[in-house]
């Protein structure tokens, strides 16, 4: 369960203990009895002083009141609606990124957390118009373009460099000069639609760095902001993206493939907007690689068939900015994945040169994730030469970016070829890791 479901099931708990009916109850908490309801049923956070005045009512001599502190720690919703404007909320965990909290870092993802966010955007709950009383500065269309300009800045040196060497400039950006834009009243709908879909985008993208260093419950408070953000813009074909291509990911990435196939099904709910053709193939694609962890072929097939077919009517200058990423070459590397979990390491081997082949250069990353891939199938196939050969290109890359992820890759394929360890190749091979990477022999270890 959730922190919601938690505190709920406690306040039931006590409330049946103490034989209190839900309108005694709230008249002992000074609240009313359908907000117990909620409450109890889970479908209410209460406020401070509501967990405190359910403390006392019930006797829970600070048991509630703890559970409230450690819930809101852990809840992932930190954007909030204030006098008709979107900011993000200074009491929630994401002011710890800044200064690196180490205990937010190693926060893990619960799948579950996840559910509430993607059914609020499955029913569609539109933003509140902006207040026609406007003071202060307001923010004009010149300061969107310029926070869009530091999004692209920010991606482009991500591909290169891993998040390791970005991500904390992105997440100071985000904490001074975006908080401070989404602070002040825009001009007009227009441009607050046009802020928040850049906000999304920095969320999306800070949330996608936070896996890339292996903090993947920090990742998801990032990637729920960035739907909260875009439904705010009215974006709701961004939302069903990043329901399906960023947090069904993120579940597949963490070992949860079932929730991954909820999440892609969810996105394919209630959207209203076409997706656009490469949009509407990444969906397809990760839809591809759950029905692949699945060992599902027959629906991994069908998927992929229907990814290629979409990207292949793609026109680049129609679609939106959050899905310029989404090449050949990124479809060509969801392929290979898919085909590596299904075990067909023929076509793994094919796909994956064929992705490194038409991979722009300066996706330092991509090409280091995809090179490796190739490698680890080729050792587990046997190909052991080829395999150290290609695995050196891999440490290569590597060792150019700072991502955990990569290097785990990297001991992916160390795995695959350990039952060779006597080869002189793979002899060599290690001793090429530990001089680049810095990485021993029993485990990994990633230096700054």
């Amino acid at each position: 369960m959730d922190a919601r479901q938690k505190f709920a099931a406690e306040v039931g708990r006590m409330r049946a203990d103490a034989g209190l009916s839900l309108a005694k109850l709230g008249a002992a908490a000074h609240i009313e009895r359908s907000y117990v309801h909620n409450i109890t049923t889970g479908r209410r956070w209460p406020t401070h002083a509501v967990a405190q005045g359910l403390d006392s009512a019930l006797g829970a001599q600070g048991t509630l009141l703890k559970m409230w502190s450690r819930g809101q720690a852990e809840r992932p919703e930190f954007v909030r609606r204030r006098d008709g404007r979107w900011s993000l909320d200074e009491s929630q965990p994401w002011r710890a990124d800044v200064s690196q909290g180490p205990a937010l870092r190693s926060l893990p993802l619960e799948p579950a957390t996840l559910d509430r966010p993607v059914l609020d955007w499955v029913i569609g709950n539109s933003p509140t118009p902006i207040p026609t009383d406007r003071s202060g500065q307001w923010v004009i269309d010149q300061d969107v373009h310029l926070a869009a300009d530091m999004l692209a800045l920010f991606r482009r040196l991500d591909h290169v460099h891993g998040a390791g060497h970005v991500r904390q400039r992105a997440v100071s950006y985000l904490a001074t000069e975006a908080n401070d834009l989404l602070s002040r009243p825009p001009a007009d709908r227009s441009t607050e639609a046009a802020l928040m879909g850049v906000a999304a985008g920095i969320c999306e993208m800070i949330g996608y760095q936070a896996v890339d260093l292996g903090a993947n419950g920090l990742a998801a408070h990032y990637y729920i902001a960035a739907l909260r953000f875009a439904e705010a813009s009215g974006d709701r074909a961004y939302g069903a993206h990043l329901i399906a291509a960023n947090i069904a990911h993120l579940a597949l990435h963490t070992g949860n493939p079932n929730d991954a196939l909820r999440m892609v099904l969810a996105a394919q709910q209630n959207v209203h907007v076409a997706p656009s053709p490469a949009a509407r193939s990444a969906r397809h694609a990760i839809e591809a690689r759950v029905y692949a962890r699945l060992r599902n072929e027959k629906a991994c097939t069908a998927a992929l068939i229907k990814a290629e077919s979409s990207l292949s009517q793609s026109d680049w200058e129609d679609e939106p900015a959050w899905i310029g990423y989404f090449t050949s070459a990124n479809l060509a590397d969801e392929t290979a994945h898919c085909m590596h979990d299904l075990g067909h390491h023929a076509q793994t081997q094919h796909i994956a040169r064929a992705a490194v082949i038409d991979l722009d250069p300066s996706r330092v990353r991509r090409m280091a994730i995809d090179t490796t891939l190739l490698a680890t199938s080729l050792a587990e196939s046997g190909q052991v030469e080829e395999a150290c050969a290609v695995g050196r290109e891999a440490i290569s890359h590597a060792s150019r970016t700072h991502s955990v992820r990569t290097r785990l890759r990297i001991n992916d394929m160390r795995r695959a070829l350990h039952r060779y360890s006597d080869h002189r190749d793979v002899i060599a091979l290690e001793s090429v890791v530990r001089d680049i990477l810095q990485t021993d022999t029993a485990g990994l270890t990633v230096v700054g």
